[in-house]
């Protein structure tokens, strides 16, 4: 979902941003993403007072998006398979073991996750594409003030009110703890060059995710044709590390194909392997 890049992801949801709309949110994602455990508290705090009146609406609006708020999930001892979505959530502490991933600046996930990734990359680069990363772990505070801060960029520059825009935001960023991107194992990867999220400029990049990301343990998340499923725009860039096994068994299930219900998530809640 939505991270540093967001300019793109805006291009992508049918949105556009000026140069300081893009500039704040790039600023707000890369302080979230700074924060030390012992400040995490701090952020939320600053993020609920920069927006105190759209926080008391939650409960409202969520029922209109369908984030009904179904199960907090323990994870006890991981969250790494949790069927994160709109009905379920991360708790505002969960915060996996992230790591720097080699030569992506300051991009981090889970070791599992990052050594798969590279893997990834490499047979992406041998196929002729090179890649960046424009957003990987993000944690509940990064997800808080990004969403909120999306929420008033709608409301300023579209005339929307409180509720409308909060139920556009929620097409294409994720509230917080609702977030894949909380759980350390998720990324947006692009074409070094590309406009970031252009589906016509990333073309080949996307395609070769739909056929092999799987072999390294990727999913995508966001398929086409499944935002009523899903509850989230077409994504092609956003892919989860599941681990090589469930991934291939979810890949079998034709979950790409658009007359298919299955999505990953689902497929998560079906089998039972969420923690």
């Amino acid at each position: 979902m939505l991270g540093i890049f967001l300019v793109g992801t805006a291009a992508a949801a049918g949105l556009y941003l000026s140069a300081d709309d893009s500039t704040a949110l790039q600023q707000t994602a890369i302080n979230s993403d700074q924060q030390t455990p012992s400040k995490t508290s701090q952020t939320v705090q600053s993020a609920q007072t920069d927006n105190k009146e759209a926080e008391s609406t939650y409960p409202e609006v969520d029922k209109v998006v369908y984030n009904t708020d179904l199960g907090v999930f323990k994870c006890k001892p991981s969250c790494f398979l949790a069927a994160v979505d709109k009905q379920h959530s991360l708790p505002e502490s969960y915060q996996p073991e992230v790591q720097v991933i080699a030569s992506y600046g300051s991009s981090r996930l889970v070791k599992d996750a990052a050594d798969a990734l590279l893997e990834l990359i490499d047979f992406l680069e041998a196929e002729g594409v090179k890649v960046e990363l424009t957003s990987s772990y993000r944690s509940f505070a990064n997800q808080q003030s990004t969403f909120n801060r999306w929420v008033k960029i709608l409301m300023e520059r579209d005339g929307l009110s409180q509720a409308e825009a909060r139920i556009q935001a929620n097409t294409f960023s994720a509230l917080p703890g609702h977030s894949e991107h909380q759980l350390g194992t998720t990324v947006d990867i692009n074409t070094v060059g590309a406009e970031p999220f252009n589906i016509d400029d990333n073309r080949l990049l996307y395609g070769l995710l739909e056929k092999y990301a799987y072999r390294y343990g990727f999913v995508i998340s966001y398929p086409e044709a499944k935002e009523d499923l899903t509850g989230y725009v077409h994504e092609p860039w956003h892919i989860r590390y599941l681990g090589i096994d469930l991934a291939t068994k979810i890949y079998k299930t034709a979950y790409l194909d658009p007359s298919s219900t299955m999505f990953s998530t689902k497929y998560l809640r079906d089998y039972g392997f969420s923690d």
